[in-house]
């Protein structure tokens, strides 16, 4: 390939990035929360309903506590994918949650602000023009627990708590800055999505990587709200 070719490859992809990052914010900037009219109707009631069931399981607890921590316990990096994780990783030294992380997951879900989670305006007037138990109802629902999902993610990775206890080559920020080869480039958190790495391009910054893994993780509990 001429080093026109690559130029022109690089130029491409860097146009498309931009492309890709401004209609991302574009759509998150257009979202909106549940109306105080809304609010009234048994949509909004099932909704909450739905929301509590997920985030009582040990699934959406578990998720969330990794974020509270500050890393992913290693049996998650490995599953997961992360592309950091390989080779001898470090982080093979966080076999399990750190104290409290898993105590604050789990009473946070009590004093959340659903007020605080926003969706897209189609979105929400699709599922409130449903009928309750019909096709559209039951998919639109799942669509909305999907996005507060990934939503509460981000407000407890913005939170910044990191409960991790360890220190030195052991602590938070060691364990995610790792690397074997000296020009190996790494990614400012350890919580992605294999498929979205790019957080410039992501509406919420990095903060949206821990909203990826909790909305990854959790979604597989959709089917029970």
């Amino acid at each position: 390939m001429s080093s026109n070719a690559a130029n022109m490859d690089e130029a491409t992809l860097k146009s498309l990035s931009e492309m890709m990052k401004r209609r991302a914010h574009l759509d998150h900037n257009s979202r909106f929360a549940f109306s105080a009219r809304q609010k009234k109707t048994t949509h909004y009631a099932l909704f909450i309903h739905a929301m509590k069931n997920v985030l009582s399981t040990e699934m959406a607890q578990f998720t969330y506590a990794q974020i509270v921590d500050g890393l992913p316990i290693k049996d998650v990096a490995w599953d997961r994918r992360i592309p950091a994780v390989h080779g001898i990783h470090p982080i093979e030294h966080h076999p399990e949650l750190c104290p409290g992380a898993l105590d604050f997951a789990r009473e946070y879900k009590d004093v959340l602000d659903f007020d605080l989670l926003s969706f897209p305006r189609g979105l929400i007037n699709a599922y409130v023009q449903s009928t309750p138990g019909s096709k559209v109802f039951d998919s639109r629902l799942i669509e909305l627990v999907a996005t507060a999902l990934n939503e509460i993610g981000v407000i407890l990775f913005n939170f910044d708590i990191g409960l991790h206890q360890g220190t030195g080559d052991r602590s938070a920020e060691a364990i995610t800055n790792w690397k074997d080869d000296p020009d190996e480039e790494t990614l400012p958190t350890m919580f992605h999505h294999p498929y979205y790495l790019h957080g410039d391009i992501l509406p919420l910054g990095r903060g949206e990587h821990g909203g990826l893994l909790g909305g990854r993780q959790d979604s597989g509990r959709c089917g029970d709200v």
